[in-house]
């Protein structure tokens, strides 16, 4: 798993955030799932990384295609906006990103105990 399939959980774990913390000023920055393009590849193609040397590269529609962007979805963490919503407080922002890491930690812990039960189904 990287950075892009976690993004659905960190926007709901950004809305729990705001919930716990309704008055806050906010600033926005760069979308960090995206680095502000609002698209990035589906994570089902080259999740696991695609090395210069794979077979699918051989095929000439797929690298076209990939070049081209037609494997890009819109992306989950700012839903195409380019940026995202932080906390404006340095305090809060350091809150923020540690219940960001809680969250990342949790999906990873959730996606190995799914890999370890189907290994045993």
């Amino acid at each position: 798993m990287d950075r892009r399939e976690y993004a659905s959980s960190i926007r709901c774990s950004w809305e729990s955030f705001l919930d716990d913390n309704p008055r806050i000023r906010i600033r926005m920055i760069v979308c960090p799932s995206c680095s502000g393009k609002g698209s990035y590849v589906n994570p089902s193609i080259d999740s696991n990384g695609i090395s210069s040397n794979d077979e699918c590269w051989e095929d000439d529609d797929f690298s076209s295609n990939y070049s081209s962007g037609y494997y890009d979805v819109t992306c989950e963490y700012c839903n195409g906006n380019n940026v995202v919503a932080v906390p404006e407080d340095n305090d809060l922002f350091r809150e923020w990103e540690k219940r960001q890491q809680e969250c990342i930690s949790y999906c990873m812990e959730s996606n190995y105990e799914r890999q370890q039960m189907s290994y045993y189904y």
